[in-house]
C-alpha cells in the first residue's frame, strides 16, 4: 500500500501529510518551526538550541518520509469509525437527557 491509499483507507484527502517544500521562511513562519522544533527538543530531553533559517529550512523540508506517514497512518484511527462511535454515543447522551 502507498501513503495515499493508506489515507484514503483512515478517511483523509490525498496527500493529506504531506508538507509543501519550502524555498524560504518569512519571519513568523521560521519562528513557529523553531517553537516546533524547540518544544519536541524539550519533550525529548534534547538540546534546545537558536537554529538558522537555513537550518530550519533544511530541517523542515526533511521531516516528511513515507516511512514517518506510514507510522501516523498505522498509529491513527479512521475519521468514518470515530464518527459513527462519537455519534452513537452522542445519540445515547441526548435520549439519556431528553428521558430525565
Amino acid at each position: 500500500m502507498t501513503p495515499i491509499e493508506c489515507a484514503r483507507l483512515q478517511g483523509f484527502p490525498d496527500l493529506w501529510g504531506h508538507l509543501d517544500k519550502k524555498e524560504s521562511f518569512a519571519d513568523e513562519e521560521y519562528k513557529f518551526w523553531l517553537e516546533v522544533r524547540n518544544t519536541y527538543a524539550r519533550i525529548n530531553n534534547k538540546t534546545v538550541k537558536d537554529y538558522t533559517k537555513v537550518q530550519m529550512l533544511t530541517w523542515y523540508n526533511k521531516l516528511h518520509t513515507d516511512s514517518a506517514e506510514y507510522k501516523m497512518w498505522g498509529n491513527g484511527i479512521a475519521l468514518p469509525n470515530a464518527l459513527y462511535v462519537m455519534q452513537g454515543i452522542a445519540a445515547i447522551e441526548n435520549l439519556k437527557v431528553s428521558m430525565n
